[in-house]
């Protein structure tokens, strides 16, 4: 029944949100974000494609289609773009709607679509005259969008169809600005350290895999140089220091 759909499109969501969690890259998110379309609502063709610096990421977008390869799909989006955007509006207008999640049929009506250039020279051919596009950023930041399709001939999107979309691009957006953030932050793990060592002023250290020592918090530098008399000044202090030796041995066994 009714409840049943919404339960098992919930837990759908709820599966793709820890997918999207884990995820390193934009081609990740996208690939999660396709399998969560087609088994959770079903399209015949699926587009995600991110934005990186207000272009194109063609490097991470994400295609899939039931009527052609998935790189003449993505070809042709990419060069209808123009006539998209011309025809449908761009990203920045609709990411100012109260839903970033449009249903263009049930928008402008067949008979409107049948008159646009986009509709005739791409839809038509590729069989994906019906589309939803989840929009995702802001206008300000615009990161990119997620689309479904289905043919003519298919059964037309719900509006509970759409809610799925909503609910998967708003956490595909939210992956993405996390991501974005990651990328930001200066320094990487050095900054994270450094921020270790002022919020937390323990004594500590960073190995590799292989018991080298990569970094160490001031804290511990000056505890180990405090035996400096006993173990020498001519050599690096902390082999022999018995919490070195300790600290290295769970590195080692972690």
């Amino acid at each position: 029944g009714g409840d049943g759909c919404r339960r098992r499109a919930e837990d759908g969501v709820r599966d793709l949100r820890e997918r999207l969690g884990q995820a390193k890259d934009a081609a990740t998110i996208g690939r999660a974000v396709i399998d969560a379309v087609r088994s959770r609502i079903g399209a015949s063709a699926c587009l995600f494609l991110p934005l990186a610096d207000g272009g194109q990421d063609l490097s991470s977008a994400v295609a899939f289609s039931d009527e052609l390869p998935e790189r003449d799909l993505l070809a042709r989006s990419l060069e209808m773009a123009p006539g998209t955007m011309r025809d449908f509006g761009t990203l920045e207008r609709h990411l100012t709607r109260e839903c970033k999640t449009v249903d263009f049929h049930r928008l402008l009506g067949q008979e409107r679509l049948e008159r646009l250039g986009t509709y005739n020279e791409f839809w038509r051919p590729c069989r994906i005259e019906r589309q939803v596009v989840g929009f995702m950023g802001d206008p300000q930041d615009t990161l990119g969008f997620v689309c479904m399709a289905r043919r003519a001939s298919d059964r037309a999107f719900t509006v509970a169809d759409t809610r799925v979309l909503e609910r998967v691009r708003l956490a595909a957006e939210r992956a993405l600005m996390r991501l974005r953030r990651e990328a930001s932050r200066p320094g990487g793990l050095g900054v994270m350290l450094e921020a270790l060592e002022t919020g937390l002023p323990l004594a500590c250290a960073l190995f590799d895999p292989d018991g080298r020592l990569l970094w160490i918090s001031r804290q511990a530098l000056a505890r180990f140089e405090a035996e400096a008399p006993r173990l020498g000044r001519t050599r690096i202090l902390f082999d022999g220091c018995a919490e070195y030796g300790s600290w290295r041995r769970a590195a080692l066994e972690s």
